[in-house]
Formats: structure tokens, C-alpha cells, sequence
């Protein structure tokens, strides 16, 4: 199993672009990115999982403990284009209700940047 990871831009907002296949064998590497380029207070991530091939349980796990991690540090964490069957295994393990999932960056980024304006009044 391998992966690659990728930071990009969507607007202001990071984006983490995963590919290849995530599972047990890398959570560790994928966790001390995370943690060392978006672990400081206010971080908000995307993670683009568009070209994922392949993800078990213990990444979910992952992703969930990222988003409790940014949330706690006053930033969050979006799950964006997942394939179906990723999309599937988070309906199955009732994350795809807990993780803020959007079929398109562009959602994603929209997300945090709606999380910034002052409410109307």
C-alpha cells in the first residue's frame, strides 16, 4: 500500500490532496503531516480525496481524530470529493453525518469561508 499527499491552495484555504491507497501501514506518516503542518490554532483543512483508490477503518479512525484535533484548536476539518465507494464506507460507518463531506472543493471552501462572515442581522 502507498499514498502520496499533496498540499495545495483553495482560495486561502489548504487543501490536502491524497492519492493511492491509505491505510494501517501509512496512518503514521499521514497523521504527523497533518499534525505538523495544520495542527496550530485556527487550521482549517480540506482533505481532496478525489484520487483515493483505496482507504480501511483505520483511516476513518484518522479523520475523525483530525477533525476532533482541529475543531478542539478553534479550526476544522472537510472531507471533499470522496468516491463512491469511500462515500459508502462513510455512510456505513455513520461518518458521512459526523464529517463535514462535499462533492467539490469549491463546497468545501465555501464552507470555512461562510464560517468567517458575521451573521446577518
Amino acid at each position: 500500500m502507498g499514498f502520496s499527499a499533496r498540499i495545495i491552495l483553495n482560495g486561502d484555504i489548504p487543501v490536502l490532496r491524497l492519492s493511492g491507497e491509505v491505510g494501517l501501514e501509512s496512518e503514521d506518516e499521514l497523521e504527523s503531516l497533518v499534525l505538523t503542518r495544520f495542527g496550530h490554532e485556527g487550521s482549517n483543512l480540506i482533505l481532496d480525496l478525489s484520487e483515493i483508490t483505496y482507504i480501511d477503518s483505520w483511516t476513518l479512525g484518522l479523520f475523525l481524530r483530525i477533525e476532533q484535533l482541529l475543531s478542539a484548536r478553534g479550526g476544522g476539518l472537510a472531507v471533499a470529493c470522496p468516491q463512491p465507494d469511500v462515500r459508502r464506507l462513510l455512510a456505513l460507518t455513520g461518518l458521512l453525518g459526523r464529517l463535514h463531506v462535499f462533492d467539490g472543493l469549491d463546497e468545501a471552501t465555501a464552507h470555512f469561508e461562510s464560517l468567517r462572515r458575521p451573521p446577518a442581522e
